[in-house]
């Protein structure tokens, strides 16, 4: 049964000045994780940034388990990393269960009154190879889509007698590389409804 959804949201911006506030006015990554320490571990200091970025995009989101569940499709979720340069910002996150699909429409909602040609690339994998998934969000809508091993690709990672496991990867490898594609063809026209 699945547990932690690894999670990889790429922002990219088309505006470098909105990715620049999006990072340091927004998130106030300087404040949160790049000012002094404090005594504070870089979890704390996550954990701090992730609480003060969702009282801006979740005011309506209690900190309980259904609340979670019910508004941001997961039933906790934490931020693990950010990353960024000229163009494009990552978040490295965790959730429960599931992908995160109501965080994500939310990250793309606020960050596209910033630059209404951002997008946000999107994968994710089940720690334990239930599911693993892509999805895209920008002006031209949003599309996701999600493989789930089947027990022949399950056989390559598990088989005792003769080690697989490095197929198995790479077959997964292959298959993430495939939703992308999709995905991002899928939105790469008008082919959704936009987000308003």
């Amino acid at each position: 049964m699945a547990n932690h959804v690894y999670t990889n949201i790429n922002i990219r911006f088309d505006d470098s000045e909105a990715l620049r506030k999006f990072t340091f006015d927004i998130l106030e990554y300087d404040k949160w994780m790049s000012g002094k320490l404090d005594g504070q571990t870089y979890w704390e200091r996550i954990e701090k940034l992730r609480y003060s970025y969702f009282k801006i995009i979740c005011p309506d989101v209690e900190n309980t388990r259904n609340d979670f569940i019910d508004k941001l499709g997961a039933k906790w979720i934490s931020f693990e990393d950010i990353d960024f340069d000229d163009d494009e910002l990552t978040l490295t996150i965790t959730s429960a269960w599931s992908p995160a699909f109501g965080l994500f429409e939310r990250i793309y909602k606020h960050a596209a009154k910033l630059d209404p040609d951002v997008s946000l690339l999107i994968d994710w994998e089940d720690e334990g190879f239930n599911f693993i998934g892509a999805a895209s969000y920008n002006k031209f809508g949003d599309d996701f889509d999600e493989y789930e091993p089947t027990e022949e690709d399950m056989e390559l990672l598990i088989n005792e007698e003769n080690d697989r496991s490095d197929e198995f990867y790479e077959m997964i490898s292959d298959r993430k590389s495939d939703l992308i594609d999709c995905v991002l063809y899928n939105t790469s026209f008008t082919l959704n409804k936009p987000y308003e």
